[in-house]
């Protein structure tokens, strides 16, 4: 499977894959509508990060394990 865009997820799989114990998304920070469906996924919000392409919202949830 190619990597895709950088906007799909197998463009930000952590090489350590399903052994990881965290998950990270960095949507745009003004994208309201992605804030909104990750928190509804369980992420919490960590603070803004600036990224070379972009200002964004850091977002991370604990992996589920099981």
């Amino acid at each position: 499977m190619s990597p895709g865009p950088p906007t799909s997820p197998a463009y930000h799989a952590s090489p350590a894959g399903a052994a990881s114990a965290r998950v990270v998304r960095e949507p745009e920070r003004g994208n309201a509508a992605v804030h909104r469906a990750l928190a509804k996924a369980g992420f919490t919000a960590a603070g803004v990060v600036a990224l070379p392409h972009k200002t964004a919202l850091l977002h991370v949830r604990d992996r589920a394990v099981g």
